[in-house]
C-alpha cells in the first residue's frame, strides 16, 4: 500500500505496462482487456490494493490475480460500491465492519473471462465464532463445521494462513491454505511416507508412489512447502491438492530479494533445477525460463508461490 496523487486505475495501467516488458505479456500475461475491469471491482477508496498474480505455465498465456483490501478501508466505508468484488458481497462487508480482521481478499479468474470474484476470503485472524459468522454471511453456515473438523486432523507442523468459501467454483469448496514449518519439512524430506500418512489421515487418498516421489523431491528443496485443500464436506476433500514451493518467506527459510531470486534461476541453481523437474514431469512447458527476465523488470520483492503450484491427483 502506498499513497500517490494518481488514481488507482492510473497506477494500474502503469503497473501493467511495466509487467508486460521482457516477454512477460507474450509468455505469461496474455490478453489483459478484462484485467482493468476486475481491478476496478476491487476498489473501495483511493488506496491501492495489494495485488498477487498467478501466471500459468501451460496452455495459452493467461493470468489470474488476488486483490487485498485493508480492513480499515472497509470499516470506514459508509456506502459500499455496488460492483465491489463483482457484486453480491454486501452482507459480508456489513458483517466485516464489526470484526477484528485486518484484510479481505478478492480472487479473480480473469483467465476464464470472469471479472467478478469467486470468493472473498481472509487470513486466519479471527476467533472461530467469527469464522462461523463469515461462512453464514457467505451463504454456507455448515462450511464452518467442515473447516473445524478438518482442522482436528491437521499435523502440528502445519500452520494455516487463509480460508474462504469459493462459492464461484464448482461444488463451492472451502479452500484452506497451509505452510509446512522447517522441522516438519525436514521430516518429510527424510521419510516422505510420513507425509503420505498425514494426507490419508486428512481424508486425501489419491496417494501413490509417483505422487510421493515428486513430493519427496519438493520437500528436499531449500524452499518452504505450501499446501492447499478444497474441503467439500465433513471428512470429504477434493482429490486434487495444491503443492507449492515458496521462494520468498519471512520465516526460518529466509527472505530473498528479486536479485537473489534471479540467481536461483542460473543454470544449476535451486530454482532452475526445480523447474527442470516440473517441465520433465509434464506440468510446465519451457516458458518458465523467462522468469529470470521477468524478475529483472520488477523492483519489488517477489513471492513466486503459485508460479510453482503443482496440482497432483
Amino acid at each position: 500500500m502506498f499513497e500517490s496523487k494518481l488514481k488507482p486505475q492510473e497506477i494500474y495501467k502503469i503497473l501493467i505496462a511495466h509487467m508486460s516488458r521482457n516477454g512477460c505479456k507474450e509468455n505469461f500475461l496474455g490478453d489483459l482487456k478484462l484485467s482493468e475491469e476486475a481491478f476496478a471491482n476491487s476498489l473501495l477508496d483511493d488506496v491501492f490494493p495489494t495485488l498477487y498474480y498467478e501466471m500459468h505455465l501451460q496452455g495459452k498465456p493467461r493470468t489470474d490475480f488476488h486483490a487485498t483490501i485493508r480492513g480499515d478501508s472497509i470499516r470506514n466505508c459508509k456506502k459500499f460500491p455496488a460492483n465491489l468484488g463483482g457484486g453480491g458481497y454486501e452482507k459480508v462487508f456489513e458483517w466485516y465492519k464489526t470484526t477484528a480482521g485486518h484484510k479481505l481478499i478478492f480472487s479473480y479468474d480473469i483467465s476464464e473471462g470472469r471479472t467478478d470474484s469467486h470468493t472473498a476470503h481472509m487470513f486466519f485472524e479471527l476467533p472461530f465464532p467469527h469464522i462461523k459468522e463469515y461462512f453464514k454471511v457467505m451463504g454456507s453456515e455448515e462450511s464452518a463445521e467442515y473447516l473445524k473438523e478438518f482442522e482436528t486432523h491437521v499435523p502440528k507442523g502445519w500452520y494455516h494462513t487463509y480460508y474462504g468459501l469459493f462459492k464461484g467454483r464448482p461444488d463451492s469448496p472451502v479452500r484452506i491454505d497451509y505452510f509446512v514449518n522447517e522441522e516438519q519439512q525436514k521430516i518429510y524430506a527424510e521419510d516422505i511416507s510420513i507425509f503420505g500418512d498425514h494426507l490419508k489421515n486428512l481424508g486425501f487418498n489419491a496417494v501413490n508412489e509417483e505422487f510421493l516421489q515428486r513430493c519427496s523431491e519438493i520437500a528436499k528443496l531449500p524452499f518452504q512447502m505450501e499446501l492447499q485443500f478444497n474441503v467439500l464436506g465433513v471428512n470429504k476433500i477434493d482429490s486434487t491438492i495444491g503443492i507449492s514451493s515458496t521462494l520468498v518467506s519471512s520465516n526460518a527459510f529466509g527472505e530473498q530479494t528479486a536479485a537473489q531470486i534471479r540467481k536461483l534461476f542460473d543454470e544449476g541453481g535451486a530454482g532452475y533445477n526445480l523447474m527442470k523437474k516440473v517441465e520433465n514431469w509434464g506440468l510446465s512447458d519451457n516458458r518458465w525460463q523467462y522468469i529470470k527476465a521477468v524478475s529483472q523488470s520488477l523492483t519489488v520483492h517477489i513471492k513466486l508461490t503459485d508460479i510453482f503450484k503443482i496440482a497432483l491427483a
